[in-house]
C-alpha cells in the first residue's frame, strides 16, 4: 500500500512543469516589440577592417629566400670554373676521369657539372657530388 502511496505523488508533480512554459511565450512577444534590435546591423560593417592587418604578415618571409639565389647566379656561368676549382679540387680530380666515362659527350667537362649540381644549393650540391663519385668508384 505504500507503494500505490508514492505513485500518485511523481504524477501532480510532472503537471506544475508545463504549467511554466506558457508564461515565458507572452514575454517573448513584447521583446520584439522595441525597434533597438536593427541597429546592431552596422556594427558588423566595422568587422572587414582588421582584415588588412593579416597582410604585412606574409611580408617577413621571403626575406631569407633572395639569400640563396644570388649565390647560385655567378656559378652557372662557364667562366667561374676556375672558382670551384679550390674547394672541389680534392674531390673532382679524382671523380673526373670515371664521370667522363660515364657520359658518353667529351664536351661536357666534370667541372661543368659541379657547377650546375652548385646551382641547385650549396649543401646539397655537395652531398650530390659525393654520391655520384661512390657510384662511380663502384662501378
Amino acid at each position: 500500500m505504500l507503494m500505490a502511496e508514492l505513485e500518485p505523488e511523481p504524477k501532480p508533480k510532472l503537471e506544475p512543469k508545463p504549467e511554466p512554459e506558457p508564461e515565458p511565450e507572452p514575454e517573448l512577444e513584447p521583446g520584439p516589440g522595441p525597434e533597438p534590435k536593427p541597429e546592431p546591423e552596422p556594427e558588423p560593417e566595422s568587422e572587414p577592417e582588421p582584415e588588412p592587418e593579416p597582410k604585412p604578415k606574409p611580408k617577413p618571409k621571403p626575406k631569407p629566400k633572395p639569400k640563396p639565389k644570388p649565390e647560385p647566379k655567378p656559378e652557372l656561368e662557364p667562366k667561374s670554373e676556375p672558382k670551384p676549382d679550390p674547394e672541389s679540387e680534392p674531390e673532382s680530380e679524382p671523380e673526373s676521369e670515371p664521370e667522363s666515362e660515364f657520359r658518353p659527350k667529351p664536351e661536357l667537362s666534370p667541372r661543368q657539372n659541379l657547377t650546375i649540381n652548385v646551382s641547385l644549393s650549396c649543401s646539397l650540391s655537395l652531398r650530390l657530388t659525393l654520391s655520384i663519385g661512390s657510384a662511380c668508384d663502384s662501378a
